[in-house]
This record gives structure tokens, sequence and C-alpha cells, in this order.
């Protein structure tokens, strides 16, 4: 009796094998930079709602579409002042470019993620890696409301995970 449970359950464990194995092969299909190693993430800014055509314009005639390709550019202020002489962009602009790139390292944040986190005065990963689950989930849904972006459905136990992806990250943009 004995010998037959236990071959019923190395039988249950090879199934479970080949269902996460085909699932991991779904996942790595879907997303093949898991497999090379590359979690960065970014944001292409013509999806936030708060940046203008004419900065998109001068973005884009440097080839930057998104917020990845932003990040290096604009590590620290003398970058930031660089790179606002280089394309006609505000330094405020900047600036606010410079952030939602930082915020759109964080795993599992989109542009309008992003963008209500900034408005919320969560302007860098610093920061949403110090915030309360709480108090944070309370501010999102409160500017959520105030955008009228309803796409959005967030609960409490994915700000945890979200402030712990921003610890993780490293703090490379000076900002003072």
């Amino acid at each position: 009796m004995f010998d037959l449970r236990i071959a019923s359950l190395n039988r249950e464990m090879q199934e479970l094998k080949l269902k996460s194995s085909s699932l991991l092969k779904e996942v790595l299909t879907m997303y093949p930079e898991i497999e090379n190693g590359d979690y960065s993430c970014s944001n292409n800014f013509k999806d936030f709602p708060s940046i203008s055509e004419d900065i998109l314009i001068r973005l884009e005639a440097i080839g930057i579409k998104n917020t990845l390709q932003l990040y290096e550019e604009v590590l620290t202020p003398a970058c930031r002042l660089e790179f606002s002489i280089k394309t006609g962009i505000s330094v405020d602009k900047v600036l606010m470019l410079c952030q939602l790139a930082d915020i759109s390292r964080i795993k599992c944040i989109n542009h309008n993620l992003a963008f209500i986190l900034f408005k919320a005065g969560y302007t860098n990963t610093k920061e949403v890696s110090n915030a309360e689950p709480a108090h944070l989930y309370l501010n999102i849904t409160k500017h959520l409301n105030e955008i009228e972006i309803s796409e959005l459905n967030l609960g409490v136990n994915q700000v945890k995970l979200i402030i712990e992806s921003a610890k993780c990250l490293s703090l490379d943009i000076e900002y003072n």
C-alpha cells in the first residue's frame, strides 16, 4: 500500500514538473527578455497623459522614444542641463521626464501608474521604496479618481510588491 502511494506521488510530481516546464516555456515565449536576463522596464513617452507633442517631437529627434532610452542621459543635474540645452526642453520638464523614467524602472509600473505615482508626489524610486503600503495605496486611488484612469485594478498586495520591487533598484539618479 505504501509503495503504491509513493508511486502515485512520484507520478504527480512528474506531471507537475511537466506542467511547470510548459508554463515556463510559455512565459519565456511571451517575455524573451526574461530568458536573456534583461529585466529593465520602460514605458513609451507617447503613452503618458502629461507629455506634450512638442516634447515628444524633440525626444524623437534625438532617438528617444521610451523611459529606458532616456534614463542614462539624465542621471545628474549637469546631465539634465546639458540634455535641456541639446533638446530645447526646459530643465523642469527634463526633470519631470527623468522622474517618470526613474519610476518606470519599477516592475509592474505602466505609464498610467507611473504618472499617478508622480502626481501623488512619489517622484522617484527612493520615495516609492520608503512608502507605507496603506498610505501609498490611498494616494494612488485618490489620484486615480482625479485623473479618471479606470484601467488600473490595484490592491494593497500589488502596492506592497511595487514597494518591494522599488527597494531592489539602484539609486543612480542624483536629484540634489
